[in-house]
């Protein structure tokens, strides 16, 4: 899914080297001295759970989170990406230990994020996963063309400090155009993983120990196998799985299992990124899921103990037959899924 098609995130950057200096970054009134200390409490908080490079997976169960954008607000403000968010945390329950976020890719030097939105995560105790679009062919990021914006995003990365899954060119599997990126060229799978690569090594160059690097396909009925694109188990730390129900099967396992049977001997933790279900049957779509990944009995047999988060997608989409958004008995069933000490862990 691509809400930078939709509409659904386009928060802009916060000066962060602004507010690292204790700059107020918001237009008068604000104590910038007290905003900084927030911002650097939080992050040594966050980097003290975490250890580097990458964020481990939880010693048993598994991460929980979302993205919020029930109203579908066409490129939201810091401020209605956090509200929608509390909104949510508030119907539910308790407060989300992941947080989606959707970034493009940028023209010249300017990173995208870290933004206000993620110094909200900071704030509130959750851990950013960052979606970033591709943007310029991947022959022209392997060849460095793109490397003073690569350099720029990852420095300001590691000037944030607090751990954050970066997910590149997400869904790269779903034919060109498909989710609004178009940068395979002529080189194809191939061109991917140099890119990937590339990025994942300039990071690296650059000292960045935050980042932990979510390599994550999509799953559909019109997918080319996800298999080709898989950058090598040195350079993923987590394997990612987009997967919505668009087949009318009601129940989590069936979009999950073919990819999870090709995957699992990586032996990497999996997070679903993003998954959503019609208002209908979100309830039994959700208890399902939970009882998949906890490897409890279903109807299916399913189990995939790998999966060691989940995330729900709860915005419009843009799929005809109906909206991801929850209703009310989805939201019940989430607030359900999130109440279970299997889904207690914290990066």
């Amino acid at each position: 899914m691509n809400p930078l098609k939709q509409g659904t995130m386009l928060a802009g950057p916060v000066l962060l080297a602004a507010l690292m200096s204790g700059c107020g970054g918001g237009g008068g009134g604000g104590n910038g001295s007290e905003t900084a200390g927030v911002a650097a409490d939080a992050v040594a908080q966050a980097s003290s759970r975490l250890g580097s490079p990458a964020i481990p997976q939880p010693a048993s169960g598994a991460y929980f989170g979302a993205w919020a954008n029930p109203q579908g607000i066409k490129g939201p403000t810091a401020a209605e990406v956090e509200s929608a968010t509390e909104t949510l945390e508030s119907q539910i329950g308790r407060k989300l230990s992941l947080h989606m976020h959707y970034f493009p890719w940028r023209s010249g030097s300017a990173p995208a994020f870290p933004d206000e939105t993620m110094q909200f995560d900071l704030k509130a105790g959750r851990t950013p996963v960052v979606t970033w679009a591709c943007g310029d062919s991947n022959a022209n990021v392997a060849a460095g063309n793109d490397d003073p914006l690569i350099i720029a995003t990852a420095q300001a990365v590691k000037q944030f400090g607090a751990p954050m899954f970066i997910r590149w060119y997400w869904e790269m599997n779903l034919p060109a155009g498909t989710n609004n990126q178009d940068c395979m060229g002529e080189s194809g799978a191939k061109g991917y993983i140099a890119a990937w690569k590339h990025i994942h090594d300039v990071f690296k160059a650059q000292g960045v120990t935050n980042v932990s690097w979510l390599w994550n396909p999509a799953g559909s009925s019109r997918n080319a196998d996800s298999l080709p694109y898989y950058p090598g188990d040195d350079y993923v730390d987590w394997i990612g799985f987009d997967g919505y129900d668009k087949v009318g099967a009601n129940d989590f396992g069936p979009i999950l299992d073919s990819f999870y049977i090709e995957f699992n001997s990586h032996d990497k933790p999996m997070l679903i990124a993003e998954t959503g279900e019609c208002a209908a049957v979100q309830s039994a779509y959700l208890a399902l899921a939970q009882a998949e990944i906890e490897g409890k009995p279903n109807p299916g047999g399913y189990s995939f103990p790998l999966v060691k988060g989940f995330m729900y997608f709860d915005a419009p989409g843009h799929y005809a037959p109906c909206t991801w958004n929850f209703g009310a008995d989805g939201t019940a069933a989430f607030a359900a899924m999130g109440a279970d000490s299997f889904f207690q862990p914290v990066p």
